[in-house]
């Protein structure tokens, strides 16, 4: 919280900053002037200003618009370092998309199941997520070159294209291995703990032995936030390319 504090401060020191200099090239002239009143010396011969008195020699517009464009690079460096200031603070309060994903294996019998699920989470690093129960949304199983996959619906594992219950002999059908149909069964009815939680590699299943489950741990990758930053990024690069715009017309107005 004290960073998220400290990037607000310098980002609103880094806006007075630039207001001030924009406020200051407001009253520079346009034209040959006294530097210290400011009045018009065009057509003057004298090194004195008849206004004030001051003894100076009299100065055209290209010290002036000298002056000018050095401060509206004052103004516009200032204005993106406050934005690049907000990003850290935007980050923190944006949800992130966060990918959780585990594999799961059954004894010898080859096939490889990949749980995952994708979650918003609030908070500045989603690599910390801890959730007390994983409860995945796709379920891939593998064995060799085959692949089945599942979603979840109403606590139940369906077949996405037909959108009914896939039972575990017909999943071991489409992937050739008829024989592993309780190894596929086993995966089916698992319960994935979360980061925090033991992982039981056997137990009673259904009054018999229950196949051998081994199951990875629980991989939390960020999906959000390298795009929300790439954009927001994008967002200061833009603001001063519109900056250098403004001032670029604003100074052919002057001239």
């Amino acid at each position: 919280m004290a960073e998220f504090w400290t990037a607000l401060l310098f980002t609103a020191i880094c806006w007075s900053i630039a207001e001030l200099a924009l406020r200051s090239v407001a009253r520079l002239p346009v034209f040959a002037a006294c530097t210290q009143c400011r009045h018009d010396l065009r057509g003057s011969v004298e090194p004195r200003c008849p206004e004030c008195g001051v003894m100076v020699a009299p100065l055209d517009s290209r010290h002036w618009r000298r002056r000018r464009w050095s401060r509206r690079g004052v103004a516009t460096l200032a204005f993106v370092l406050g934005l690049l200031s907000l990003i850290g603070p935007l980050m923190s309060i944006l949800p992130s998309l966060v990918e959780l994903r585990s594999e799961a294996s059954v004894g010898q019998s080859g096939i490889v199941a990949s749980a995952s699920a994708v979650e918003w989470h609030w908070g500045e690093d989603a690599s910390r997520v801890v959730e007390p129960a994983f409860v995945p949304e796709k379920l891939d199983f593998y064995y060799g070159d085959r692949t089945v996959s599942l979603t979840r619906d109403r606590g139940a594992w369906i077949d996405p294209r037909r959108r009914d219950p896939l039972p575990a002999a017909s999943v071991a059908s489409e992937l050739g291995c008829e024989q592993h149909s309780g190894a596929v069964d086993a995966i089916l009815q698992l319960e994935w703990p979360g980061v925090d939680a033991a992982v039981p590699e056997s137990s009673r299943f259904r009054g018999t032995e229950r196949p051998r489950v081994t199951r990875g741990p629980l991989e939390v990758r960020d999906k959000s936030t390298p795009i929300v930053r790439w954009a927001l990024l994008g967002g200061v690069g833009i603001a001063a390319i519109w900056l250098v715009l403004v001032a670029v017309r604003a100074e052919r107005g002057d001239g």
